[in-house]
């Protein structure tokens, strides 16, 4: 069997998942195979609504997920008045059809029960749930936890990289530009000390910067 768990919180219920190793080893090379590699795997039940002293079920032509704020299953439509009936629940939501008398007949007077609409189809239903990104827990975990892509670091490392360089060009521009500058204030100022030395000694007929 292979175990997933949510947060882990001092003091809190954990929520686990309980599944056949070959289950998801079935999966992982089924993805292979097509050359996929999914980040996330999760139970079909665990996207069903959760209501508070209240249970989901979505029906099937052979089986059925039943969702509690404390459980979620998959089994077959012939145990559905067993589990049920075992629920201790104020309200059961059905989707994809209704229940039948006999079933119905196993709840408790007192629960409600209620039917949505039908017309959508058990997988379009659970696909929608998807994208609404309910809290689920993945079941890639311990030996199944993708490895993570790589490029998020590469692509961190390339644009501090790629700033450093920036700063770098900057800085050596700047230093040559400091450096023509100073080139030109000296040479500015070497052609004003020999002006000024040859006005001061006029006789003088070996000049240059070095006797300044």
């Amino acid at each position: 069997m292979h175990l997933a768990h949510g947060p882990i919180k001092r003091g809190a219920s954990v929520r686990v998942n309980l599944i056949e190793q070959g289950y998801v080893d079935d999966w992982v090379a089924c993805f292979e195979e097509l050359g996929l590699k999914p980040g996330s795997m999760v139970s079909d039940a665990e996207l069903l609504p959760v209501h508070e002293q209240g249970a989901t079920v979505l029906l099937e032509p052979e089986t059925v997920l039943i969702r509690t704020d404390s459980q979620a299953a998959s089994l077959d439509r012939d145990n559905l008045g067993l589990a049920l009936g075992s629920l201790e629940v104020e309200l059961i939501d059905v989707v994809n059809g209704e229940l039948d008398s006999l079933t119905a007949g196993q709840l408790d007077t007192s629960v409600e029960v209620r039917s949505g609409d039908d017309s959508e189809p058990p997988l379009a239903y659970l696909a929608r749930r998807w994208r609404q990104l309910p809290d689920v827990v993945n079941l890639f975990q311990g030996q199944y936890t993708p490895a993570r892509p790589p490029t998020q670091n590469v692509y961190r490392w390339r644009s501090v990289a790629s700033l450093a360089g920036i700063w770098l060009l900057l800085g050596l521009i700047g230093m040559t530009a400091q450096g023509i500058w100073s080139s030109v204030q000296a040479d500015d100022l070497s052609e004003r000390s020999v002006a000024l030395y040859k006005d001061i000694f006029p006789g003088e007929t070996r000049v240059n910067a070095a006797n300044v």
